[in-house]
């Protein structure tokens, strides 16, 4: 068999397993990877969809695929086997569908902790650990600066490393100068603002320090009163503002 149809027949064998690979990537967050890993996972998942559909090709009489052929002939590589590349081609999708599912619920991981095996989730880093699990609990982020968000997170990046998430139904918590006027008055130290908008993304730039999960009825609980003794603060403000001799706009 000459070289160059050998490598044909050694990439068709390898093309399930590249669509599997490719699957798993687009659905699930990696680390990143060689160019000498990404073949090895291929070549190991081309062998798994080969065992597969071997074991689906005895129940419906398929036969192997690729098949051998000469080079005076090489058409015969496809010839009258397309149910059997389509078949091939639906393993692979399933198997990286399947797979896909199993790690971004960690459901391998769990059985495996399960019997004391292993500790780990599974996952990237704990960032994806966090936010899989807590995925329906209210997230509080406290930035650099001193400033706290409270929101749902309806989007985070896959990378822990970038930090980037979106809070639905967000409010902003910015804490006020020292010696301002309001805390001399109530000892009110932040300020309560609650977006009208669906909510607010956090990137990078935002320089998250940490994150703190929160129940739902908290977070809500929370925001109301924070809300309420600051617009208390505020008619004192005005208040004190109009016994001064200043007017009230």
């Amino acid at each position: 068999m000459p070289t160059t149809l050998a490598a044909l027949a050694v990439l068709i064998f390898l093309l399930p397993g590249f669509v599997t690979d490719r699957i798993i990537v687009s659905l699930t967050p990696q680390r990143s990877r060689t160019d000498f890993r990404l073949v090895i996972d291929s070549l190991v998942w081309a062998f798994v969809d080969e065992v597969i559909y071997r074991v689906i090709a005895l129940r419906l009489g398929l036969q192997q695929f690729p098949v051998g052929f000469t080079p005076e002939h090489p058409e015969i590589l496809f010839e009258d086997h397309a149910l059997s590349a389509v078949v091939l081609l639906l393993v692979s999708l399933v198997v990286g569908l399947i797979w896909s599912a199993l790690s971004v619920w960690g459901v391998l991981f769990w059985l495996l902790r399960l019997i004391k095996i292993t500790r780990s989730s599974g996952r990237v880093d704990v960032w994806q650990d966090v936010f899989t699990k807590h995925r329906t609990a209210w997230l509080r982020a406290y930035l650099q600066d001193g400033t706290t968000i409270t929101g749902w997170p309806e989007y985070f990046s896959d990378d822990g490393e970038k930090r980037e998430v979106f809070l639905a139904d967000a409010f902003i918590e910015r804490p006020f100068d020292k010696g301002g006027e309001a805390e001399a008055i109530d000892n009110t130290v932040s300020s309560i603002t609650e977006l009208k908008g669906p909510g607010i993304l956090l990137t990078e730039r935002a320089e998250i320090v940490y994150i703190e999960v929160l129940p739902h009825d908290v977070a809500s609980s929370e925001s109301e009163e924070e809300t309420d003794e600051h617009e208390e603060a505020n008619a004192s403000i005005s208040d004190q503002s109009d016994g001064n001799g200043r007017s009230r706009r």
